[in-house]
Parts: structure tokens; C-alpha cells; sequence
């Protein structure tokens, strides 16, 4: 959608929540989902829910165009307010290249830390695994006031 004319006019600010279209091109996101065998409780879950997902399966399988899907910094709108989250113990996405991409700075190593330049900003969260700032309740709730915020909708009793 960023990279259509027509629909990227119509998209006010864009909110990436570990996103696996950047580094799309380097083989962990592919191997890290597809082929690598679960050792801790975290990655049985993505594993058995996600992984091997019958439909999941089938779209990686015959559906997904790896290359087609990748999304590089000059395909983003510089005049579009983007916020990007990234997780410190992602299973599936290389988030410290894909923080170094972004910023152009060392990935922060033992805390939580947050990038900001122009329109884009981009969230560290150290000790998160992928998808993990939906589980975390303040982490969670700061992100949807950023929400609101960029879609500038209202407040309405803390809540979406």
C-alpha cells in the first residue's frame, strides 16, 4: 500500500508493529518461520500456532512472494508520519539489522530505547519477543495514545 501512488495518498501515518517486510531479502525471516525446530516454550507457541498453521503454511508455501514484499526506506514516504516497533528477542525478524537500517545507529543492547528523525520514529523494546508489545499492558497502552495521536482521533476514557 506505501508503494501504490493512488493508495499511499490516502494513508495519513503508518504504524509498524515488528515488522517482517524490512530485511524480507535475508534468510532468517524465512528460515526462523518456516525451518527452525522449537527449543523453548516461545518458540513451540510460534511454531505450533503460527508455523504450522495449515493456512500459514499454504500461503508462505504458494502465496507469499518474498521478494515482492520487501520493503525498503526509499519506499517510504517522507512526509508520512511512520512509527516502527521493534522487539530485542524476535524470533522471526532480524531486529537489529533492521535497527541499524532504519537509524543508521548501533541497536541498543540492554535497554529499551526509541529513534527519532524527521516523520519516522522507531521504538526499541529489549526484552520483548515478536509480537510481544500486544502482551505487555503499559506498552500497549502508550502505543495506541501514539495511534490516536497520529490519526488524530480523541481521546474517549483511556480507551480506542
Amino acid at each position: 500500500m506505501l508503494r501504490d501512488e493512488t493508495l499511499a495518498k490516502r494513508i495519513k501515518a503508518t504504524v509498524l508493529m515488528d515488522p517482517i517486510c524490512f530485511m524480507l531479502h535475508l534468510p532468517d525471516v524465512a528460515y526462523n518461520f518456516t525451518r527452525r525446530l522449537p527449543q523453548q516454550a516461545n518458540e513451540h507457541m510460534l511454531y505450533y500456532f503460527a508455523s504450522q498453521d495449515m493456512m500459514v503454511s499454504h500461503t508462505l508455501a504458494r502465496r507469499f512472494f518474498w521478494n515482492r514484499l520487501v520493503l525498503f526506506k526509499d519506499d517510504l514516504p517522507s512526509d508520512m508520519p511512520l512509527t516502527v516497533t521493534l522487539s530485542g528477542q524476535d524470533l522471526i525478524v532480524p531486529t537489529r539489522e533492521v535497527w541499524e537500517y532504519l537509524t543508521g545507529e548501533p541497536a541498543p543492547v540492554v535497554k529499551d530505547s526509541e529513534w527519532e528523525e524527521g516523520q519516522m520514529r522507531v521504538h526499541w523494546f529489549e526484552k520483548l519477543d515478536h509480537a510481544g508489545v500486544f502482551a505487555n499492558k503499559g506498552i500497549r497502552r502508550g502505543l495506541a495514545k501514539e495511534v490516536r495521536e497520529l490519526s488524530g482521533a480523541r481521546e474517549s476514557n483511556g480507551r480506542i
